[in-house]
């Protein structure tokens, strides 16, 4: 996970724990959610053929879909309700 993260966002993490998994894609693939910490310098160096999207967002940025019931959605979402009290 930790090469990974700095192959496609170009920075480094520790604190690596994992969250949970979920089927993904074709028969045999597994979409797994970790939660991290960012080591040193934040800025994002997204790999473009990688990764169509990457940016920090705040806890009120993140509106999250009521209906989807990704993995990912569900980690945003935990992690919005988890750090609103920080404001």
């Amino acid at each position: 996970m930790k090469r990974e993260v700095r192959e496609e966002l170009g920075i480094e993490v520790k604190n690596i724990s994992y969250y949970k998994s979920q089927p993904w894609g074709v028969a045999g693939d597994v979409l797994s959610g970790y939660w991290c910490d960012v080591d040193g310098d934040p800025t994002l160096h997204m790999d473009k053929s990688e990764l169509g999207r990457a940016e920090w967002l705040g806890p009120t940025q993140i509106a999250g879909q009521p209906d989807d019931l990704s993995l990912t959605n569900e980690m945003m979402c935990t992690w919005r309700d988890a750090h609103m009290g920080d404001l």
